[in-house]
């Protein structure tokens, strides 16, 4: 039903893989994660803002994981 997926930087639902242009190098890709109280209560493909809101005091600890990637 989507809940479970939120928006793009492409505004459609739907993960995007990290996609670094061939021959440029490595790239750092940065995930937020977030350890919470409970499942959040979000509507449907949220956006970014809807899920920073639904965060707001359930939030129990966070960290970054850092991918590095590269195409050659």
């Amino acid at each position: 039903d989507g809940r479970d997926v939120g928006r793009n930087s492409l505004l459609a639902e739907g993960w995007l893989p990290p996609d670094p242009p061939s021959g440029h190098g490595t790239h750092d890709y940065v995930f937020q994660l977030f350890a919470l109280s409970q499942t959040l209560d979000l509507i449907s493909s949220p956006g970014r803002k809807d899920f920073i809101e639904a965060l707001q005091g359930n939030v129990l600890a966070a960290g970054l994981l850092v991918g590095t990637y590269s195409r050659d």
